[in-house]
């Protein structure tokens, strides 16, 4: 940070330097600075080159309102904003639109999304899960189960599956109501978070996908428990809304 701000002091208003500054405030989980950073970079007409155009910046302040300060309206505005200005560049970004289409229950939008995502890219396990979610909500059983097989499939071919694989696994073991073949795979997503160096050993997806299983096993005070460290980590407004789902059976 003294670097970028040195470096600031020297070329006053650099918009590289300033992007760059905004992830070191990201990473130190100072999010409003992060944010005035990107959205200094974003408000810049002339900005339109490698990762620091309109769309790119709108979408880091969408993902941080979505993701870690559990703000749905201000996340869909930059949402918005990011589809406008074409920042869906690739798709773990063209995922989380998915998800915001999701939120409203705008079921065609999201399942366009995620055949955009699979098409372009046939090992994209994430939508490939995520669009059998939308078809199981849809009572499309017989898509719901051929995507959650494929899951299945992808994580059978791989030598070292990553924690998100497991984690996908064990969340289509559990739709699909086979729920100790989902506690295989979620034990297998806790220790493989420890060693891949990916998240430090502890990842928010961890404690909401544990969150889930207790939920569909009834054990709903463990299942508060885990969704309360999910939150801790990443105060989103996925967990935020799993919470209250828990919430509303621990007082039933």
């Amino acid at each position: 940070m003294a670097i970028l701000d040195q470096g600031l002091a020297a070329i006053p208003g650099s918009l590289n330097l300033i992007g760059r500054r905004g992830y070191v405030y990201e990473d130190m989980k100072d999010y409003d600075k992060a944010m005035a950073d990107f959205l200094y970079v974003a408000q810049d007409t002339t900005n339109q080159y490698t990762w620091w155009t309109k769309g790119s910046m709108y979408f880091e302040v969408a993902w941080l309102y979505w993701t870690r300060l559990n703000n749905a309206e201000q996340g869909i505005k930059y949402f918005n904003l990011t589809e406008e200005n074409k920042g869906f560049s690739n798709n773990w970004r063209k995922g989380l639109l998915g998800s915001v289409h999701e939120w409203h229950k705008e079921y065609d939008k999201a399942l366009a999304v995620y055949n955009q995502c699979i098409e372009s890219d046939t090992k994209d396990e994430s939508s490939i899960y995520d669009r059998g979610y939308i078809y199981k909500q849809l009572g499309e059983m017989d898509k719901a189960n051929a995507d959650f097989n494929t899951i299945l499939e992808l994580i059978a071919q791989d030598d070292e599956p990553s924690h998100d694989l497991y984690r996908l696994a064990g969340s289509a073991y559990l739709e699909m109501d086979m729920p100790d073949k989902a506690r295989e795979n979620f034990e297998n997503c806790e220790e493989t978070v420890k060693t891949d160096g990916t998240k430090n050993g502890v990842c928010a997806c961890v404690y909401s996908t544990w969150a889930k299983y207790y939920k569909y096993t009834g054990e709903y005070e463990t299942a508060l428990e885990n969704i309360k460290k999910a939150i801790e980590l990443a105060n989103s407004v996925r967990n935020n809304k799993l919470l209250v789902e828990i919430e509303g059976l621990v007082q039933m």
